[in-house]
């Protein structure tokens, strides 16, 4: 079953604040999304949202690590964050309204 929304989330060299990000987000009241997580660095062993997918990029390129995200990503709304903190409650009911177009 394909997932609602597709989160990207694209770090480089911020292994602390990716581990922070990635425990929030298993708080989410939104369920049916996936993270895909696009860093030159391994994750940590704390808690993290499931499903998750690691791709690494070692290549210094926002863009290319964007598009990376995206190659895998299988939502119906893919949401690219590179800034940390998205509230995927505002985006589900988006995603509600969209199917009824």
């Amino acid at each position: 079953d394909k997932p609602a929304i597709s989160l990207i989330v694209v770090s480089r060299d911020r292994a602390d604040a990716l581990a922070i990000h990635l425990s929030c987000l298993r708080l989410q009241t939104v369920v049916n999304f996936e993270t895909i997580v696009v860093s030159n660095l391994p994750l940590s062993d704390g808690p993290k949202p499931s499903p998750l997918i690691h791709i690494d990029c070692q290549e210094a390129n926002i863009s290319l690590a964007r598009n990376i995200g995206l190659q895998v990503a299988q939502g119906e709304i893919v949401l690219v964050n590179d800034r940390y903190g998205v509230r995927l409650t505002r985006v589900a009911p988006a995603s509600e309204r969209m199917k009824n177009l």
